[in-house]
């Protein structure tokens, strides 16, 4: 007599493999999806991309984890993709460029930075905050904003409370560039400065990349190019900064990971050291600088995602004024420059 047996149908390795990454792929996914309905609004809306993405993040990080396991793609977003982002960031940095402007535009900026971010520290003390937040404001309103912010808390420890200051910063410096873009042209158009003097200070001190590039557009071709330039200038000290942060803090046993110089850093001064050498095709570099900004805004999203609105709030009054002053600091250094 025979015996019938029956077979559990076994899944094949490659679907094993992807129940096994549902998480990965539902996360990553969520946050592309927020990313590219930020940055397709935001410039019909008027508010910036990435404003607009921390808060869609934020409001759907309390309503996706209900329906779906994310937790994993969320963080990859926030982690991973923003580290591609800051490499991706790196095609933009021509020096032939810079080098075209002449040596004071480059020297208000040399001065400006560590001014911003020492002043920022000082700030910081005062207000009874510890040094990671002086030097995470200063350093988001000195370089780029939202980008430099995201950069530098992957290398600052975080704080002892377990106090999450990243998206706080990030909504409040965007907000400030906002409202640099649209009021340093008019200061500057009544300080009476030439329109090369107006992009020089433009890009030396509005935060966002994209908002400094708008800004000095919105006054004449001249003053557009020169802002670009003069901003990129201030990018490409953002890897100069973070293996600065990265020694002293290793220094200390402070540092995140392991590493002393990022590999991303590495991977950004690479990306920068090729296309000043004219090795990547302008197609090419059209295609990282976008890449770069999808994947800092996806970054941005997951950050969102991973926040309580509950713990923004509860970052008080002192966030917003520390940015606040020293987004005026730095527009008066490099106003004084000029005038």
């Amino acid at each position: 007599m025979t015996v019938a047996t029956h077979h559990t149908p076994t899944a094949s390795p490659l679907m094993v493999i992807i129940r096994g990454h549902l998480p990965l792929f539902f996360g990553v996914a969520v946050c592309m999806d927020v990313a590219f309905f930020a940055q397709a609004i935001g410039p019909e809306t008027g508010v910036p991309v990435m404003l607009l993405a921390l808060c869609t993040g934020m409001a759907l990080g309390h309503l996706i984890p209900w329906l779906f396991a994310t937790d994993a793609g969320v963080a990859y977003s926030a982690k991973t993709l923003l580290r591609l982002g800051i490499v991706c960031l790196g095609a933009r940095i021509s020096v032939a460029d810079i080098v075209d402007i002449g040596v004071m535009p480059f020297i208000t900026v040399i001065v400006a930075l560590p001014c911003t971010i020492l002043f920022g520290v000082m700030l910081s003390r005062m207000m009874k905050r510890d040094l990671s937040f002086g030097v995470l404001t200063g350093g988001a309103v000195a370089i780029c904003g939202a980008s430099a912010a995201l950069a530098l808390s992957s290398v600052l420890p975080r704080a002892k409370n377990g106090e999450d200051r990243l998206p706080g910063v990030i909504a409040v410096v965007t907000i400030l560039s906002s409202m640099t873009m649209i009021g340093y042209p008019v200061l500057l158009r009544w300080l009476g400065l030439p329109d090369a003097e107006i992009g020089i200070v433009l890009g030396a001190s509005i935060h966002d990349v994209g908002q400094a590039v708008a800004s000095g557009y919105s006054v004449s071709p001249e003053a557009g190019a020169t802002a670009t330039v003069v901003k990129l200038s201030r990018v490409m000290l953002l890897p100069v900064v973070i293996v600065v942060l990265a020694v002293l803090l290793r220094g200390q046993g402070q540092a995140q990971g392991g590493a002393t110089v990022p590999s991303f850093i590495l991977g950004f001064l690479a990306l920068a050291a090729a296309n000043s050498l004219g090795l990547i095709p302008e197609a090419v570099t059209s295609v990282l600088t976008m890449a770069s900004t999808g994947l800092l805004v996806t970054a941005i999203a997951g950050i969102g995602m991973r926040t309580r609105m509950d713990a923004v709030l509860g970052l008080g009054w002192r966030l917003p004024a520390i940015l606040t002053l020293e987004t005026v600091f730095l527009g008066a250094v490099a106003i004084a420059f000029w005038i």
